[in-house]
This record gives structure tokens, sequence and C-alpha cells, in this order.
């Protein structure tokens, strides 16, 4: 059962989607652009098929939207694309989060891994509201230490800001903590001054608490559905991290099978995944999180003439039926 009110953190636009018992969007919900520009939602419907995959379509006052995505087996994150139609606005990669309540500052504390649009790294809270350390990983492989900074949480909304100094640099984010306590996901505040360093657009940032817990490669195998900025997808691995089958869906709708690929996950949760289709390869560096169904991703490769970083996801699913492909709900065979 989705339904209820959800968090929706996407690359353009941060608001809510109220889902009723009967497949319907309740309309109301606005939703704010990074511009400052709004628009609210008018009429929608949504459906979810047993393997969790799920499909939200309607308009707001701004235009339709058609977002696809796939829920997660601790069932408090969907991780979407918006598929616009042609002169639609795009809302791009984005995630509905379901919260929790009697949030506290020590649900962020300790390690956590970062994985970014531009930002990747590490984060270390000490549980009391001050960030104690670790480093930004910038688009252009450079490294930035993390010097100092606070945070703070809505006991009852899971409502996150993060106040992070690297150095003479600041940064700030606004976000939601998962109902799960294991995924964080915000959006970069618009900077009252200068832009902040090393963020030219719109950034959105997935946190990942990092556990005591020992991985092994085992845990990787099974179906995975791909949610990413370029391109969404399946991946099917075994339990010695071969990928045996999958497809590519990019922008344009064009489907692509993968033909080969590994992954590797370390005992600390890190994951290396490399994959080809048709004449394409993809280099992938992620975490999986403490329940093991859900992995952050970015592109591996970096450089000064990196623009983004391909951020994604791969959720865990199973398959309610053989599909020729990488069909969901309103979409057909090829």
């Amino acid at each position: 059962d989705i339904s209820g009110t959800w968090q929706m953190e996407t690359l353009q636009v941060s608001g809510t989607v109220t889902l009723g018992e009967d497949g319907i969007i309740i309309p109301g919900d606005i939703w704010t652009w990074a511009n400052g520009w709004t628009e609210t939602l008018t009429a929608g419907t949504y459906q979810m098929c047993a393997d969790g995959s799920v499909v939200l379509q309607g308009n707001t006052s701004d235009g339709p939207f058609h977002f696809h995505g796939i829920l997660r087996q601790k069932g408090d994150i969907i991780s979407l694309r918006d598929i616009p139609a042609l002169e639609a606005p795009d809302r791009g990669l984005g995630f509905l989060i379901r919260k929790g309540n009697n949030y506290s500052l020590m649900d962020l504390s300790g390690w956590w891994c970062v994985k970014g649009t531009a930002l990747s790294g590490y984060i270390q809270t000490d549980g009391a509201g001050t960030i104690t350390g670790s480093e930004w990983i910038l688009p252009d492989g450079t490294t930035q230490p993390i010097t100092g900074g606070t945070y703070t949480i809505d006991p009852e909304t899971g409502t996150i800001t993060l106040q992070v100094v690297a150095g003479e640099k600041s940064y700030s984010f606004l976000g939601v903590l998962n109902k799960a306590r294991d995924i964080a996901i915000l959006r970069n505040e618009p900077p009252a001054g200068p832009r902040q360093f090393g963020i030219t657009g719109n950034e959105l940032v997935i946190l990942v608490k990092s556990v005591n817990r020992t991985f092994e490669s085992k845990d990787i195998s099974g179906c995975w559905e791909i949610t990413a900025m370029h391109f969404r997808g399946t991946i099917v691995a075994d339990a010695s991290g071969v990928i045996t089958q999958g497809t590519l869906i990019d922008d344009g709708g064009n489907i692509r099978n993968i033909t080969g690929g590994t992954c590797s996950l370390n005992s600390d949760g890190e994951l290396f995944l490399h994959l080809s289709a048709d004449d394409d390869t993809f280099s992938f560096r992620g975490v999986m999180s403490p329940y093991k169904d859900f992995i952050v991703f970015v592109e591996s490769l970096t450089g000064p003439e990196i623009t983004d970083r391909n951020l994604g996801t791969l959720t865990r699913y199973q398959p309610a039926m053989a599909v020729a492909n990488d069909s969901r709900p309103g979409e057909e065979n090829s």
C-alpha cells in the first residue's frame, strides 16, 4: 500500500504528492521549482504492479507529468524519472520519500556516504547537530576536506538542513530523512551570494548511512531497476557479480540490450559496476544501503570537462512475471 503523503525531491522541483487509496492522486499539492516558480497539482492517477514498479501521471497548473518509478522493498522510497511528453516540462530524476516520526539528531549520527549530481564524498556527524569532518569529491576528481558545519532535523517531519564548511567554502542543503532512517535526499538551497563552489546548477545529493555490517558479493545477486539522470532500465546479476542480462532505455526511448558486465561489492558496501550495452560501456561507483535493497551510484569518470556525474540508483525488485524487456505500466513491449 503506497497511499498517503510522500515528500518529492527531483532535480527541478520539491513538494509533496498525496496518493489516495483508489489509485487517484489527490489534487492541491504545490511543487516549487528551483527558480522559485510554483505549480499546483490539479489531477492524476497512479498504478503499482506486483514487482514494485509505479507509474504516476496527471496534470499540474504548469503542464502534464508522467513519472515512471520503482518502490524499494523497504517501502519508503520510490526512485522515478519524469518521462515528459513533447513540449511538457521535464522534472528530471527524482524521488518520493515516505517519512516517519519522532526524529532526533541522533538519527543522522556517524558516517554517511554522499553521492550527488556534482558533489560526492563522505560526511561525519556527532549525533548532536555538528558535522565533524570528512571530505567532498568534486566533479574534476579533486578532494576538498570538510572542516565543520551543522545540521538540524525536524522531530515530526524529518526535514533536514545541512550547513557544510569546507575550508573557506560553505554549502547549504535542505531535504528529508526517510522512515527507515538510512537514506537522506537533499537539494542545494539557492545561495544568497555567489553560487556555491563546485555547484553549477541544481544539485541533488543522496546520503547513505554507513553501518558496521559486512557486505558480500552475493548481496548484489538478483534483479535491479536502474533509475538515473540519463537513462533507466534493468540489470540481473548472479551471486558472483556477473551481469547476465538487462536493458537500458535512453532519454529518447531507445531500448538497448546489456551485453555483459561485472559488479564487485566491498565489505563496507562500496560497489563498482561496469557494463556494456551495444557499443557503449559504462562504469559506476556506488554504495549499498544497510538493508541491501537500494544502491546509489555516480559515474566513475571525473575531469575538468565533467558537468554532472549521472547520479542514479539501483533498486532491488522481484519480477512478477517474465517479460521481453523493461516495459512498465503504461509502456508496451517492443
